[in-house]
Order: C-alpha cells, then structure tokens, then sequence
C-alpha cells in the first residue's frame, strides 16, 4: 500500500468514527457535528505515520477523549466492523449523552 492510499484510509476511517459518534448522538437529541472532534490534538498528519492517534470530542459542557491505534482507524475507512471500535465509539456516546 502507498503512502498516500494508507493516509487516505486514515482520513476515512476517522471520518467514518466521527460519523458513527455524530449519528448515535443525534439519536440522543445532542447537537454535534464534525467540528466538535479534535484528533492528533489539532495537530496535523505530517511525515510517518502515527501509531497511536488521540482523538477528543465535545458535545455541550461534556467531553471525552480516546486513543485510536492507527490499525483501528485504518480498518474502519470503508465500514465500522471491529468490535473495540464499536465497543469504544458506544462507550463515546454514553459518556456525551448518558441515557437514564
């Protein structure tokens, strides 16, 4: 795999997690949309690749953060099929919109 085909799964796989966070939150009535996420601490992508990629989110007076291994993030640029993707993108949400 080339350089630039793993950076563009890296951008997809990050947009594909934003997109599963934003959707489940919407369907807890939270207003967020892709501004509301940090990754890399606001710093960009440049040079080697990342193995560990932070990753924060607010959602009103809330906020979390996480840690996503680069395997994670890449396996995820098509569709969300890794169990701890899911698992960590549902621990997100119940942190942003607990549910009573």
């Amino acid at each position: 795999m080339s350089h630039v085909d793993s950076y563009q799964r890296l951008l997809n796989g990050m947009q594909q997690i934003e997109r599963a966070i934003i959707e489940l939150l919407r369907a807890r009535d939270v207003k967020i949309n892709a501004s509301n996420f940090s990754w890399n601490h606001g710093n960009p992508f440049t040079g080697v690749r990342p193995e560990l990629i932070p990753m924060s989110v607010r959602a009103g007076t809330r906020q979390t953060s996480t840690v996503w291994t680069l395997t994670c993030v890449e396996a995820c640029w098509v569709r969300i099929d890794r169990p701890d993707a899911r698992l960590e993108i549902a621990r997100i949400v119940d942190v942003l919109a607990p549910q009573s």
